[in-house]
């Protein structure tokens, strides 16, 4: 009996399998593990007419088990690291996540390359032993590309982490020379399968054992080996250095009347734009948004309108928790009060000229309609701390803080040059002051303060390593 005919026909179905993946919310509705089993099956078929395959049985069973557990774990599962994401340009790209699946995915694929290396070598070695030989020189061809683009493919992998500025774009590109390098193996088997309907491979006698690549090339082998496994490991040891499974809570000093929104950064690893904050009681709030990308660090705002300082309270004591499920970490970096509304109309003392301000620091300017001494420059009761984020000044012509009717003065803010994390503070607050205009002590409101950091990769990194 030829079971040649059977077996090629089950090997090239089974492939079939293997290569259609259609998804429905992340779970595989043709597994890749049920594709193997006919592919052993095929391979069961072929043995009985030469032994020479066993080779690949091995390899069969261990895709098998792989793709199973990558099938299985679909279903149970749990992934808390939602936000491990980043954005590359238009791409977003799911970070993964270090752990036994991951693992049994990566294994998976390098099987899968050894699986189809010694399958098309075998092929190339049967079709010899047919009338239609010619075909031995496209399917080395075919062998070739399918290894150079796989193995590529393998090595390149982790760097889009690590470089998702403009490696997506190159990695697309080998996804779609991927694609096709399976087909054209996909196109092997069916031409085997198509030759076994006509022929019966009699003259087999000549046919050489097959040995595996990795017995006749070992330094090859073994050294690509070790060029995919430094990749991998470096890719996931930064992965792990940087990866924030809480989101942190950057530095930010609130104080306001109830009259204003307040604004919360946060340091992430990206995560889809179209998730909402979840408040632990119920209120209306503005939709969070991620608002800046840089490499691997992003960073998402939460704007709390008025009324709904609340939140700020709970974010204040670690209680606020994102639509995610994961609580978003304050380690004592937010600053929060209200402050009691002043009957006192500011204007009497001093007339807003106007403001400025960037990421080297925020000013407003003011004339001086009656004249007065001031006796406390910032009348905000803030903690100490915000003393060693940030330097506050007015610059007059007084030293003793003596101001004249028709003088110009200018209040500053800027942060402070110490370390570069603490340049990512926000401050938000009134500009309130305690003055004396001959009539006894008084505080004032005179503007108002929104300074916003710029964001940058080393201080973000900086921050991080603060707190992991």
């Amino acid at each position: 009996m030829n079971y040649y005919k059977p077996g090629l026909s089950s090997i090239f179905w089974g492939l079939i399998i293997v290569f259609l993946n259609f998804d429905i919310n992340g779970v595989s509705l043709l597994p890749n593990f049920v594709g193997f089993l006919l592919v052993l099956s095929g391979l069961r078929e072929v043995v009985k007419q030469n032994e020479r395959v066993n080779t690949l049985v091995p390899w069969t069973y261990g895709l098998i088990v792989l793709s199973a557990i990558a099938w299985f774990s679909s279903f149970i599962r749990v992934d808390t690291e939602q936000a491990m994401q980043q954005q590359a340009g238009f791409l977003t790209i799911d970070l993964p996540v270090i752990d036994l699946f991951f693992i049994a995915d990566g294994v998976e694929q390098v099987l899968t390359l050894v699986f189809v290396i010694l399958l098309m070598n075998y092929y190339i070695q049967l079709v010899k032993h047919s009338s239609e030989e010619q075909w031995g020189l496209t399917f080395i061809r075919r062998r070739n590309f399918y290894v150079a683009v796989n193995g590529l493919l393998l090595f390149s992998m982790p760097f889009v982490v690590l470089f998702p500025g403009w490696l997506p774009i190159l990695f697309i590109f080998l996804l779609l020379l991927s694609f096709i390098a399976f087909i054209r193996v996909l196109m092997t088997a069916y031409r085997m399968k198509k030759i076994a309907e006509t022929e019966t491979f009699v003259e087999l006698e000549g046919m050489e054992q097959i040995k595996p690549f990795y017995v006749t090339r070992k330094k090859l082998t073994i050294t690509a080996l070790v060029v995919i496994i430094l990749s991998w490991a470096g890719s996931i040891l930064w992965l792990e250095q940087w990866r924030i499974e809480e989101p942190l809570l950057l530095p930010a000093f609130i104080a306001t009347t109830g009259d204003d929104y307040a604004s919360v950064y946060y340091v992430h690893n990206g995560k889809p734009d179209d998730m909402e904050p979840q408040f632990t009681f119920y209120n209306e709030f503005e939709q969070e948004s991620t608002i800046f990308y840089e490499g691997y660090f992003a960073i998402g705002q939460l704007r709390f309108r008025t009324g709904d300082h609340e939140g700020l309270k709970d974010l204040e004591n670690s209680e606020f928790r994102l639509s995610y499920g994961n609580f978003l970490k304050n380690n004592g970096q937010l600053y929060y009060l209200e402050l009691p509304e002043l009957n006192i109309d500011p204007s009497k003392y001093m007339e807003l000229q106007g403001g400025s301000g960037d990421a080297s620091g925020y000013s407003l300017t003011f004339k001086v309609k009656k004249s007065f001494q001031m006796i406390e420059e910032l009348a905000v009761p803030f903690p100490n701390e915000v003393y060693d984020y940030f330097t506050f000044a007015w610059e007059d012509s007084s030293k003793n803080k003596e101001f004249e009717e028709g003088e110009i003065v200018t209040f500053t803010i800027q942060p402070k040059e110490m370390e570069s994390y603490q340049q990512l503070a926000t401050f938000q607050s009134p500009v309130r002051i305690v003055v004396d205009g001959g009539e006894g002590e008084e505080i004032i409101d005179v503007g108002w303060i929104d300074y916003y950091p710029t964001f940058s990769m080393g201080s973000l990194k900086d921050y991080v390593r603060q707190f992991k």
